[in-house]
């Protein structure tokens, strides 16, 4: 079913995904079980990526993921701080999770981002959720709220993700709408 919703929207709506996976190796952020690299792994025989995770036991699951979705030949799941990785100009293209990363670590995870992405590299980060109407307040004000006890910001805008971006030296290319929300489009400079 995942395979099939980014068939159908993803890469018809983010044209730039489907460029970036074919340019060369891919990099996850904050992959968590990596639900999309394993799915877009699976949809582009080309592709390979490095996916990073902190917590070890959903790197874990993360790679019996691989397994079973016949790609760790392709998919290389590290456990690490992202702030780490030191390979640069090696990724044609990435996608952060901003909402997992607290705010004294976000500068140096987009220095990161900008070192390892090649000149023109497509950086993705999604608005994960915007603030709602009047009638999803409570739920959301309680969201955030616990976020902010963890030192991770909430809701943050796609207009918030692209000052961020650009701010560590990322150019911008655009506010993509998507049927499943908002996601900037950053480039390193070429």
């Amino acid at each position: 079913m995942t395979k099939a919703l980014y068939e159908q929207i993803f890469v018809p709506q983010l044209p730039e995904l489907s460029a970036a996976l074919k340019a060369g190796p891919w990099l996850d952020v904050g992959c968590g079980v990596a639900c999309a690299t394993l799915t877009l792994a699976s949809m582009y025989p080309e592709m390979e990526a490095v996916a990073i995770e902190l917590v070890p036991t959903v790197a874990a699951e993360t790679v019996r993921r691989a397994e079973a979705f016949g790609v760790t030949d392709r998919i290389d799941v590290r456990v690490m701080d992202a702030r780490a990785l030191d390979e640069p100009d090696r990724s044609s293209g990435a996608f952060w999770a901003p909402p997992f990363f607290p705010e004294q670590t976000r500068v140096e995870t987009l220095a990161m981002l900008l070192r390892v992405l090649k000149p023109g590299g497509v950086l993705l980060m999604q608005e994960i959720e915007p603030e709602p109407d009047e009638a999803g307040r409570s739920a959301y004000t309680l969201r955030k709220l616990v976020a902010q006890g963890w030192g991770v910001p909430f809701g943050r805008t796609a207009e918030q993700l692209a000052d961020e971006a650009r701010t560590a030296g990322f150019e911008i290319d655009r506010l993509a709408r998507t049927d499943f929300g908002r996601l900037v489009i950053a480039r390193r400079p070429a």
